[in-house]
């Protein structure tokens, strides 16, 4: 009987190994396109979210470089622009929400020369501050907030050049230091990234060269450095936008070298080394140059770049909704087995030693 019992155990923790990897359902997903549109046509903005609101900084609005900053409300789908400013009319702007304010980097100008400045704005009080230049300037460059620092991945120089470094800011310590540790790939250009809360994911980027760039990578911030993450199929992009929603990046349109300009969106289990899904869902026409942010469940996607002298205004907004998967209750149901297995054991072998104990002898009467 105990073979019996050691077989069920071994057979309910082996179903549960087996099962655990690949237990984790594919989330479903959905996308529409809101009746509320932007109120300018925008290309090369920047979305920042703070969990209950999205910021807008600076972008190419209604056909001119701005400087504003724009509060968009999810709930009511309203905008109002703050009265703080960007220090200059910039697209590509590099920027994460701390917790308590905005980090923004570097961006554009409308003369293609590029920033220098970190800015620090405070939604609570609506006041802006400068805090620590980056040691040179960039726009377009992919930036993670790790609940300490603020890293920041290259970026672009005017029309053609490239910044490889990667940027360590320290708000606290107001610190702006140059990481030894990690560089940016060869002609990575105007790539994005996400963080999953235990590191950053890389993607694409590269139209310098033909099929320059990179397809994922990943950065370490214990060790402070880059690895590549080979064999996802993932479509190396240009000016795509990405965001983390629960264990998955999703990254949006952008220009894939030799194919021009897509509406693909694509999804990444982060952390793991997953076939990058192609989802059948797709943005509601070729664009590049959008950008987006996450509040709960739901990905806002705004503006884009289809090509040509036009942009667009559409908010555009997905949905990610993880499901329970079936082979999860299978390893589930194998623990179960197995705990039930391992108590009947042990009851079982109670049993027997009680058996087995000799009489106690009597007292003598």
């Amino acid at each position: 009987m105990r073979r019996v019992y050691a077989v069920i155990v071994s057979l309910g923790l082996l179903s549960l190994l087996l099962v655990s990897p690949s237990a984790l359902a594919q989330p479903t997903e959905s996308i529409e396109t809101l009746t509320t549109k932007l109120p300018w046509t925008l290309e090369a903005g920047t979305a920042v979210s703070t969990g209950t609101s999205i910021y807008l900084l600076g972008g190419f609005r209604g056909g001119s470089y701005s400087d504003r900053i724009t509060r968009f409300n999810p709930a009511n789908a309203t905008f109002s622009d703050e009265t703080a400013r960007l220090p200059f009319p910039l697209v590509g702007v590099s920027a994460v929400w701390t917790g308590t304010e905005i980090l923004a980097f570097g961006g554009q100008t409308e003369s293609v020369n590029n920033a220098i400045a970190t800015v620090r704005f405070d939604p609570s009080t609506g006041t802006i501050r400068n805090g620590t230049d980056m040691p040179t300037s960039r726009a377009y460059s992919p930036v993670v907030w790790t609940g300490r620092y603020a890293y920041i991945f290259g970026g672009s120089v005017g029309v053609s050049n490239i910044r490889y470094d990667v940027l360590r800011y320290d708000p606290q310590g107001e610190s702006m230091d140059v990481v030894t540790t990690a560089r940016m790939p060869l002609y990575t250009r105007d790539a994005t990234a996400t963080w999953d809360g235990a590191r950053a994911t890389l993607f694409g980027g590269g139209f310098v060269a033909p099929g320059g760039g990179f397809t994922v990578m990943t950065f370490d911030p214990s060790t402070e450095t880059l690895s590549y993450v080979n064999g996802t199929g993932f479509h190396g992009q240009a000016s795509a936008t990405s965001t983390q929603v629960g264990s998955y990046a999703y990254v949006f349109g952008g220009l894939e070298p030799n194919v021009g300009i897509v509406s693909r969106i694509q999804r990444f289990r982060t952390g793991s080394s997953e076939q990058v899904a192609q989802l059948p869902l797709n943005l509601t026409r070729p664009l590049a140059l959008t950008t987006s942010a996450a509040i709960g469940d739901k990905v806002y996607i705004f503006g884009g770049w289809p090509g040509g002298f036009s942009d667009t205004d559409q908010i555009q907004v997905l949905r990610s909704v993880d499901t329970a998967s079936p082979l999860l209750w299978v390893g589930v149901a194998g623990l179960v087995l197995a705990a039930v297995a391992t108590a009947g054991v042990a009851m079982i072998l109670r049993r027997r030693k009680r058996r087995m104990a000799p009489p106690e002898p009597k007292a003598p009467e």
